[in-house]
């Protein structure tokens, strides 16, 4: 806060783009809030951020406001984009029924076709305010309360030795896992060491990913062992250009998967969601073609 400890946003450098020469900087970040239901439709609502931008084209923070009904009440948004200087900007509107309020950081940094500035965005502190009541900071927790059982919360310790095994009802059948943000690297590391362990310890045998099914048809081949260790490198590649895994702890994965596979009779497969073409590649005829 003040300055101090900011969330800091800039281009990975692990980031491999099959169809340019430069890393762009590129920012979706948002989360939604949700509003006292003390809060009157006359007062007034200030959301205020503390933010400093480097070399980007642009940089928002986007919001809309959501009615008890479901319906968009207010939407609007805030320039952020203050080249290398620390800038706190406010914008202030009447409440109208507001129940949720969906903030979001875009911003875009790229200088095609050479790039070689440093592109950064740096937040510091975003806050909600009706009449002057704090309603929300990102260094407080959120408003929201629910009945959470916290007896099925499990506390995450670094480093891992090994994650706790699951203890999973026997009914279960899929285990979903989910995230609050693409590519990190902690949150991934988590994800992994939790599929492994479902892997080790409750017999799961199909890893579903979000991303192409033709492009992880191949990366199934590869963990079955029918394509040459080398191939890890294309994996590589996969993953770095879609920004959604870190591409380190993915492949250790991968491979510790392939080795896994090797030495047990029961295999693990892995299959991708989504029916995706990218224009410069369809992994489908390579999967024929090594089939």
């Amino acid at each position: 806060m003040n300055n101090k400890y900011p969330l800091v946003f800039e281009p990975r450098v692990d980031t491999f783009l099959p169809f340019a020469s430069f890393t762009p900087l590129t920012v979706s970040f948002y989360r939604q809030i949700l509003l006292s239901d003390s809060l009157n439709n006359s007062d007034s609502i200030t959301i205020s951020i503390n933010s400093k931008s480097l070399n980007l084209n642009k940089a928002m923070l986007k919001f809309f406001c959501i009615d008890k009904e479901e319906n968009i009440v207010v939407r609007d948004s805030i320039d952020i984009n203050n080249e290398n200087t620390w800038g706190l900007k406010s914008i202030s509107f009447d409440a109208m029924n507001t129940k949720r309020i969906v903030l979001g950081i875009y911003a875009l940094g790229y200088d095609f076709p050479t790039d070689n500035k440093q592109k950064k965005l740096w937040i510091d502190k975003i806050s909600i305010q009706a009449n002057r009541r704090i309603l929300y900071t990102n260094n407080q927790n959120s408003v929201l309360h629910e009945n959470i059982d916290y007896n099925h919360l499990v506390e995450i310790n670094f480093p891992f030795d090994k994650f706790s095994k699951a203890n999973l009802p026997n009914d279960v059948k899929i285990v979903g896992i989910g995230e609050a943000v693409h590519g990190s690297k902690t949150v991934n590391q988590i994800e992994i060491e939790l599929v492994k362990d479902l892997i080790l310890h409750n017999s799961c045998k199909l890893v579903l990913i979000e991303g192409d099914m033709f492009q992880q048809m191949l990366w199934n081949l590869f963990v079955q062992g029918k394509i040459p260790e080398d191939y890890i490198d294309e994996i590589r590649k996969d993953i770095s250009s879609t920004g959604l895994i870190s591409p380190d702890i993915f492949v250790d994965f991968i491979v510790w998967l392939r080795k896994y596979n090797k030495d047990s009779d029961e295999k693990v497969y892995i299959q991708g969601l989504l029916d995706i073409y990218y224009g410069w590649e369809n992994y489908l005829f390579h999967y024929l073609e090594t089939e």
